[in-house]
């Protein structure tokens, strides 16, 4: 069937898609005859780089009549818009109009049929879209596989270090140290973890690691060995890193390396201490492996602890003093004595009692207690002006039951001062 309406019957066999150039030749001789059933019409035709017949169709037509590669020819009445449309983006190929349709931004074309039309069909089939850039890290050279790249830490010249590779190319790197040098590692780009990389359409950047090559003597290693002395909790672990203990409580390291140990408590414990190797070190002990070495750290539950608190600092007759009290348990269930205790400004010492009283010996408020979390006000007392004038000072703290002289943990204190 033709733009036109009309058809042709007698000479059917000439629209074959094979035969198009010959029915292009009948079709003008006919209508120049004025054969009954033919309109006169302009033909438009597509061609262009990279379509290939049976291949996949790239180019349509609106109204139908164009499915290129494999129709790309039709004729169509005069004054006829045809709407061709090209295909869609896709990745490492540029598609562009030519011809009638070169002013064409988009993968669509409107092409007016005044007179018989050419429009291009062009393919920029890319293959260079991404660069490989290498970086050196250390005393060596990376070549590569096609051969392109000649890369050294010191170069300047930016053309031996990145190179554009065709896309899909499988580049493989090569690391060459120098004398007294070892390749170490690829990082980078995820790809560059073998040496291989697969180009795509991003670029991407391989580095290449180089380490001195150790001496003989550096290869000779000993046995760092750490232990957790007592019934502590805690940690200890090294720098550099090889020692996690509990867990990892060994490694071994080269001749000469300085191996810090740091101690870490627990929570509610502490640090007790360093023995063997690190006996008499502050936290962090730094060891020099000279040989095999052992060290240990001891943790102790923290000690329970009291505070206390005033409502003022500074008191008048008639002032109402308020001593608060918190105390906090340790890192374990422990039996203790406790003691408050009121220094006077002439330094002598008044023992509170649970009846509120203030006495002048030496007795504990309570005996044998097992520390639990207590936090309340313990004491109110209103100045009547004949109280010493002075410094005063308020001490609580514990001691082993029984054993007023064995102290256990810090001793708090809260200072005031009465003026009359």
């Amino acid at each position: 069937m033709l733009a036109g309406g009309g058809y042709v019957s007698c000479f059917a066999w000439l629209c074959g898609p094979r035969n198009w150039m010959l029915a292009l030749l009948v079709l003008g001789f006919l209508v120049s005859l004025g054969c009954p059933g033919f309109a006169q019409g302009a033909v438009l035709t597509v061609e262009g780089g990279a379509i290939q017949p049976g291949g996949p169709v790239v180019v349509t037509s609106s109204p139908a009549g164009i499915r290129c590669p494999d129709d790309c020819s039709e004729v169509y009445a005069q004054g006829t818009k045809v709407i061709l449309t090209g295909p869609p983006p896709r990745p490492g190929v540029i598609f562009r109009w030519g011809g009638a349709c070169s002013e064409a931004t988009t993968n669509v074309c409107t092409v007016i049929m005044t007179e018989n039309r050419l429009v291009g069909a062009n393919f920029l089939f890319l293959s260079i879209l991404g660069a490989l850039n290498v970086k050196v890290s250390g005393r060596g050279r990376v070549t590569s596989n096609p051969v392109a790249l000649d890369c050294l830490e010191a170069c300047s010249c930016a053309d031996d270090c990145t190179w554009i590779f065709g896309i899909e190319s499988d580049v493989t790197l090569m690391a060459i140290p120098e004398r007294g040098w070892v390749f170490g590692s690829w990082d980078g780009d995820p790809d560059c973890a073998d040496g291989r990389v697969m180009m795509d359409l991003v670029g991407k950047t391989c580095r290449a690691t180089f380490r001195e090559q150790p001496s003989l003597e550096q290869l000779v290693q000993f046995t760092l060995a750490v232990s957790n002395t007592g019934p502590g909790n805690g940690r200890v672990t090294s720098s550099p890193a090889g020692i996690d203990c509990p867990g990892d409580c060994s490694e071994l390291y080269a001749r000469g390396t300085r191996v810090t140990l740091t101690a870490t408590a627990a929570s509610r414990w502490q640090f007790g201490g360093w023995d063997r190797a690190c006996a008499g070190h502050g936290n962090p002990c730094t060891i020099i492996m000279d040989a095999e070495k052992a060290a240990s750290a001891s943790f102790a539950p923290l000690p329970p602890t009291v505070a206390l608190s005033l409502n003022q600092r500074r008191f008048q007759p008639k002032d109402t003093h308020l001593l608060t009290i918190a105390v906090t348990p340790g890192g374990t269930p422990q039996a203790v004595d406790f003691y408050l205790v009121l220094e006077l400004p002439n330094q002598s010492w008044l023992f509170y009692q649970l009846d509120g009283r203030l006495i002048p010996e030496a007795r504990p408020v309570v005996s044998n207690w097992t520390v639990a979390p207590f936090r309340e006000e313990l004491l109110r007392y209103t100045f009547t002006g004949q109280e010493p004038s002075g410094q005063y000072r308020w001490l609580a703290g514990f001691t082993e039951p029984g054993r007023s002289t064995m102290i256990i943990g810090r001793i708090a204190e809260v200072p005031f001062e009465f003026i009359q």
